[in-house]
């Protein structure tokens, strides 16, 4: 099972001149191998273990 953290976040301006503020959702989607490897069959596909390396994607989404 894939563990997702949702985080909202509220991105201020970094110099702090202009009051706007920015909003936006992000998490972190760990990939391993058998998740990989269960995706490629049932895609009729194969992925070979000395081919991957555990990866994790970072998702950044801007609400405004």
């Amino acid at each position: 099972m894939i563990n997702i953290m949702d985080t909202i976040h509220v991105l201020g301006n970094m110099n702090g001149v202009q009051n706007n503020r920015r909003s936006s959702l992000s998490f972190e989607l760990p990939l391993s191998f058998e998740q990989a490897a269960a995706y490629r069959k049932v895609n009729g596909q194969y992925v070979r273990k000395n081919q991957w390396r555990d990866t994790t994607v970072r998702v950044l989404i801007d609400l405004d």
